[in-house]
């Protein structure tokens, strides 16, 4: 039995405080260090272009290293030793390789890679990958611009070894017309914490429902997601796979203009192939002032015009009942919040009070919040499958307000 409910008005979010590390020198995809000369400090501004300029020193746009140099990424490694820095990547097609930022930044000076701000710098390269961090930190990625076919992502953020990856911010940027991606736009996993994606654009992404427009995975925390543009995708939108932390994502817009890409805006979906299951729902996330428009539709099964969705395809953790009876069906789409909730965390562990999800707009939604669960793998059934409308069972105020309960 599906129940919806009502929404309470917006409210405000906080803004992030950055501080990162760092340790060794960057290098391209094929592991060579490229030549070139190490930039000066001058006011700490640094050049690179997709191929060498003038005395390629980074010094001037005239003698813009080749952004693939790891000498110059070296230079730049040690200049934040002695305060923030800028490296702006000049307009242009940056296609030779992916670009890997590694164990980069530094915990109390700021580096800056930008782009032009009248959208030139395109990375469109074809590799699995465009643009990774990986064990990075303090870093803000901006006026950057993804095209081409990476097989993967085209940026994608992780730890490396036993060093996380955090605070980064990825600001003005855009994700476009990326059909061969296999994976998604924008990738997060493993240990990386605090990163902020804020005013970006992200279009027409992969050709299957394995593309995601940010696929974030196995670990990541403290993701926010401010003021985005997200439209069509046939995966999910925003997928947060397996033990992810706290999530904001508010004052974005998500629309869908066809019905085979009505899918889920924002996704927790779990893949457990064997007994016992490992993967967990996150549970932590703030949901305000959103926009979420579908194409116009007539109902359907599935998971089509579902805005937020926890699902599971496959085994139960020790300790949980991912596949629910009929009988724990019934309470969770009880008229008894506290019970209702109450069964739903201990079955699942998802803590229904700790999904804020306020002052939305939803358009064309089959349902705005939904669990379900699906016996692959060999999975065996308790007797349901299918999903439910839990959004009677959410918050509708923002964190830390009281609640007397969902209207």
């Amino acid at each position: 039995m599906m129940r919806r409910s009502s929404l309470t008005l917006a409210a405000l979010l906080g803004i992030l405080v950055f501080s990162f590390g760092c340790e060794r020198p960057v290098s391209s995809a094929s592991g060579e260090v490229s030549g070139g000369q190490a930039p000066a400090e001058g006011d700490g501004g640094f050049y690179a272009a997709p191929e060498r300029r003038g005395t390629g020193d980074g010094r001037s746009p005239e003698n813009a290293a080749g952004y693939l140099e790891s000498a110059f990424w070296e230079g730049v490694r040690e200049a934040l030793e002695d305060g923030p820095r800028t490296v702006r990547l000049l307009p242009g097609r940056y296609t030779d390789d992916c670009l890997y930022l590694d164990r980069l930044g530094h915990a109390e000076h700021r580096l800056t890679v930008t782009g032009d701000p009248e959208g030139g710098t395109v990375f469109a390269g074809d590799d699995n990958w465009q643009l990774r961090l990986r064990g990075s930190r303090n870093i803000v990625l901006r006026h950057l611009h993804f095209r081409g076919e990476p097989a993967n992502f085209a940026l994608h953020i992780q730890s490396l070894g036993d060093l996380p990856a955090r605070d980064i911010l990825i600001e003005d940027c855009s994700f476009v017309d990326l059909l061969t991606t296999r994976y998604g736009a924008l990738g997060t996993s493993r240990a990386v914490s605090d990163v902020t994606v804020r005013r970006c654009t992200f279009k027409r992404i992969g050709d299957s429902a394995h593309a995601h427009m940010a696929y974030n995975s196995h670990g990541p925390e403290n993701l926010f997601f401010y003021e985005n543009y997200f439209e069509d995708t046939p995966g999910d939108y925003l997928r947060f796979r397996n033990r992810t932390g706290y999530v904001e994502i508010v004052g974005n817009t998500f629309v869908s203009t066809e019905v085979t890409l009505n899918r889920p805006f924002i996704a927790a979906p779990l893949f457990n192939t064997e007994a016992p299951g490992t993967e967990k729902f996150p549970t932590r996330f703030h949901i305000a002032d959103n926009v979420f428009r579908y194409a116009a539709w007539e109902q359907r099964s599935w998971d089509r015009a579902y805005a937020v969705t926890f699902s599971v395809y496959g085994h139960t953790p020790e300790a949980f009942d991912y596949h629910l009876s009929p009988d724990e069906v019934a309470v969770i789409t009880g008229d008894d919040l506290r019970a209702a909730r109450a069964e739903l965390l201990a079955r699942t562990g998802i803590d229904a009070s700790q999904i804020h999800l306020y002052g939305n707009t939803f358009e064309n939604a089959a349902a705005r919040v939904v669990y379900g669960a699906f016996q692959r793998y060999g999975a065996p059934s308790r007797g349901w499958e299918g999903f439910i409308d839990i959004s009677g069972l959410v918050s509708t105020v923002p964190p830390g307000t009281p609640e007397s309960g969902p209207d």
